[in-house]
């Protein structure tokens, strides 16, 4: 197994999800505490539509 090239599990239990809309489109936020690492882990696996 390669442990080099593998990316930390994507845990849901740090982000509290709310189903919301905004400017009229439905939207999902995430909301959690101020952390480097979790913004950064959201930017690399997420992406606004």
């Amino acid at each position: 197994m390669d442990t080099q090239n593998t990316k930390p599990e994507f845990n849901l239990s740090l982000f509290k999800i709310i189903l919301g809309t905004h400017r009229g489109k439905k939207v999902i936020w995430l909301r959690f505490d101020y952390n480097k690492s979790l913004i950064k882990m959201l930017q690399q696996r997420t992406k606004a539509h």
